[in-house]
């Protein structure tokens, strides 16, 4: 079933490194595999209740779209393979900062790996999603800020990729950027002020 798969690429990703490379058959195999079972949660009842397992990590994730993207998107293997190296990793490290935290998903996948987690996410809607999504998988050790990172602390022009909103970024920092947008100014933070005592940046 749907916890089998997962539960086994999560235990097992690090072993099989070869097969971590878009295009090779493996990888477009698991990846096919995942995406139907991902659908298939989504179907039911929208996933709003009903928690996708990891193995011992369990989180729920309610269904959200950002333009034609949704929340399907965010567990792609290219993300299954990150959390796989979060768990295997959750001894060596524990101070984690999630840059771009988008509806939280990683930060909440660190949080039940132990790491205590600073997220940032500009994109207001996101954000506001995030925060439910914290309470709603009882996060307490993940602190959100509603900021963009960069090199400096201020303001920035933030262009928001309405048909995608998880590619969205500040001004400047993208070329070749397709379909309709809104700027708006969000606050963004140094990262050098941010990265002192941490130990892994997503």
């Amino acid at each position: 079933g749907e916890n089998d798969m997962i539960k086994k690429l999560i235990e097992n990703l690090p072993t099989i490194q070869e097969y971590h490379k878009r295009g090779c058959p493996e990888y477009e195999a698991m990846y096919d595999s995942l995406k139907d079972l991902i659908y298939m949660h989504y179907e039911m009842d929208m996933g709003h209740d009903n928690y996708i397992s990891f193995g011992e990590v369990e989180i729920v994730l309610p269904y959200f779209q950002m333009g034609k993207c949704n929340t399907v998107n965010l567990f792609d293997l290219d993300e299954i393979i990150l959390f796989s190296f979060y768990w295997h990793n959750r001894n060596r490290y524990s101070h984690a900062l999630d840059i771009g935290a988008n509806l939280g998903l990683h930060s909440i996948f660190m949080d039940k790996c132990g790491f205590k987690v600073s997220c940032y996410e500009p994109d207001n809607v996101h954000y506001n999603e995030l925060i439910k999504n914290l309470a709603l998988n009882e996060c307490p050790s993940v602190n959100p800020n509603k900021a963009a990172v960069s090199d400096n602390n201020g303001t920035a022009s933030f262009v928001r990729i309405l048909d995608n909103t998880t590619s969205s970024h500040l001004e400047g920092s993208k070329e070749n950027i397709y379909g309709p947008t809104e700027v708006v100014e969000v606050p963004t933070v140094n990262i050098n002020d941010i990265v002192q005592d941490v130990d892994i940046v997503k």
